[in-house]
């Protein structure tokens, strides 16, 4: 366990400084430093609802006030050929129980937590048609569809989650293009007795547009798992998907 922690710190300092090499080369390449645009942009939202089941049961539904403060901070640097952007928000989560508590339930705000939120994108054209780009997610919650989309599940471990994705795109002649993307996916448990994962997944777009207003995007899929824990290893899987996408777009739309 403590080894592949080790290996995901080492992966982590090793992604941040090919980030920053690559960030360096596309100003560098691009030799338009005085032409760059800087962007400097503070932000803050405030969420507040009611679920009336918070903790999804059958039996014993509980309503409980979920307070979000979400200050964050927006820093990009753009140029003829290339962006950056870095967007980062702290993420705080108060819990408060509507009715009384029976003896012995637990109270809503020991959920009371501060998540991270970074999100860090970069896109350079060397030459016309042709785009390098880079995009890494870097966030600490406690929501369970955040590592799995389709999960069902209350639990409300503390986790990081990163999500690591370079790609290429190339646009041809007669509206098509093409597009193919790496994405490296850790996530990693504090103080649980979950193990950790691994996602390794190759991404294919095939992508047409017969008009302005219209796509249709062929998408292709195949990734693999690793579970940080020999226990485990009998979950581990390959899995492949394709799916046809069309999306219109419409000029005029309003009510």
């Amino acid at each position: 366990m403590q080894l592949m922690k080790n290996k995901k710190i080492l992966f982590s300092v090793t992604m941040c400084f090919f980030a920053v090499t690559i960030v360096a080369l596309m100003f560098a390449a691009d030799n338009a430093v005085a032409e760059t645009k800087f962007t400097v942009k503070p932000y803050f939202s405030a969420v507040g609802r009611l679920d009336s089941n918070f903790y999804k049961e059958e039996d014993n539904e509980r309503e409980v006030y979920t307070y979000l403060l979400a200050p964050g901070i927006q820093l990009g640097a753009e140029t003829p050929k290339s962006n950056v952007n870095l967007y980062y928000t702290l993420e705080a989560y108060f819990y408060e129980d509507k009715d009384d508590l029976l003896p012995g339930e637990r109270k809503a705000d020991d959920e009371d937590y501060v998540g991270h939120l970074a999100l860090f994108k970069a896109q350079w054209s060397p030459v016309e048609r042709f785009t390098l780009g880079l995009k890494d997610d870097f966030y600490l919650t406690r929501h369970p569809i955040d590592a799995d989309r389709f999960s069902e599940s209350v639990e409300r471990e503390k986790y990081w989650v990163n999500r690591f994705t370079p790609l290429i795109f190339y646009e041809f002649k007669y509206r098509f293009s093409v597009g193919l993307r790496y994405r490296r996916t850790d996530i990693e448990f504090e103080d649980s007795d979950e193990a950790d994962f691994l996602e390794h997944r190759g991404i294919i777009n095939l992508l047409y547009n017969p008009s302005r207003t219209l796509t249709l995007d062929l998408d292709y899929q195949r990734w693999t798992n690793e579970e940080d824990s020999k226990a485990l290893e009998s979950r581990e899987y390959t899995s492949d998907q394709i799916q046809l996408v069309a999306e219109k777009r419409y000029k005029y739309f309003a009510f």
